[in-house]
């Protein structure tokens, strides 16, 4: 069995308008991929750049700190470790406080229906 149908016979089988819109079919994917690529990379060398540049920006000095240029000093690794297991704790301490206020919602729930039973 012969196939004579695939993408080789079409090219060889199609005139010169064909074979044209072919060539400015693939010249503009090959501009699209191209301009996509591109642009992600930028789109990611910027989002590291501005992260590592706010990161240095938003750095907090200490309140009774002199120097006016304080906010922008580098923080050592273990007052970055400090700062970020603050956080863990502040974060674990809101929710031991939810999970308090949801039991005393329930506490006076209680005690409504112990209210309205006597």
């Amino acid at each position: 069995m012969d196939s004579t149908l695939g993408f080789a016979h079409f090219v060889s089988q199609a005139d010169g308008i064909a074979k044209g819109i072919l060539l400015i079919m693939l010249v503009m994917s090959v501009t699209t991929w191209y301009l996509i690529f591109t642009k992600s990379l930028r789109n990611l060398v910027t989002r590291n750049k501005s992260r590592s540049f706010l990161r240095m920006f938003w750095e907090k000095a200490e309140h009774d700190d002199k120097n006016p240029n304080a906010a922008f000093h580098h923080r050592k690794t273990f007052e970055k470790m400090t700062l970020r297991k603050q956080q863990k704790v502040d974060l674990e301490t809101y929710r031991k406080f939810y999970d308090f206020r949801d039991q005393q919602f329930k506490v006076l729930d209680l005690l409504k229906d112990i209210f309205i039973r006597e």
